[in-house]
């Protein structure tokens, strides 16, 4: 079945998951997509790359969504880029380095657990809530999440991440009442640990 919507921007769609999420829209008719990055412009155009093999015209957005500020312009951009915007997602994570450190979580520095926050919880707040705006039509918005750092604390390194995707959780199910009425949906998705490009290059020993 054919995606009733032709506009999308997928935050963090330069590879990994992200990326495989662009292709699959441009495969099922979405015919504008707009492909964000951070500082990998070569990946970001080779997903530009796939998405024209798949019959969808790609945009390219830069931007750190860490900074709101950079946040809205992202949107407002590639809504400019695009002439709209129907489908909003984020996907995109920092680099490891950045925001996981091999200690139990009162251990993490602020600086890490604060930039994951910032770039999840904060870029989402931010973003969502701006694309929102142009879903004149409905729309969809759909995030990233990792519900096993939400609800466990297992991974014991990965507190920014797991308390900012269960704010994130949270902040969907405030988005989806409050978006409802104008025919937006509101989800997160939690896909887990995949083999994807933020584990590659880890030692077995750092994954596990």
């Amino acid at each position: 079945m054919k995606i009733p919507f032709s506009t999308a921007l997928i935050i963090g769609s330069s590879r990994g998951i992200g990326r495989g999420i662009a292709v699959k829209l441009a495969r099922e008719g979405v015919q504008k997509i707009a492909v964000h990055y951070r500082t990998r412009k070569k990946e970001a155009e080779t997903t530009l790359s796939h998405l024209r093999q798949a019959g969808a015209t790609g945009v390219l957005v830069q931007g750190d969504v860490s900074d709101a500020t950079v946040a809205e312009r992202i949107v407002k951009e590639a809504a400019d880029k695009l002439g709209g915007c129907d489908i909003f997602i984020l996907s995109v994570v920092s680099p490891l380095e950045e925001i996981y450190e091999h200690t139990l979580s009162t251990e993490v520095p602020l600086a890490k657990w604060q930039l994951a926050f910032d770039t999840q919880a904060r870029g989402f707040f931010v973003c969502a809530r701006t694309a929102a705006k142009y879903m004149t039509r409905g729309g969809r918005i759909l995030a990233l999440s990792y519900t096993p750092g939400g609800r466990t604390g297992g991974w014991q390194p990965w507190v920014g991440m797991g308390s900012a995707k269960a704010a994130l959780d949270s902040m969907c199910r405030y988005f989806a009442v409050a978006l409802g009425r104008h025919g937006i949906t509101v989800n997160t998705i939690s896909p887990g640990c995949c083999d994807e490009t933020t584990v590659l290059g880890q030692t077995p020993q750092a994954v596990q």
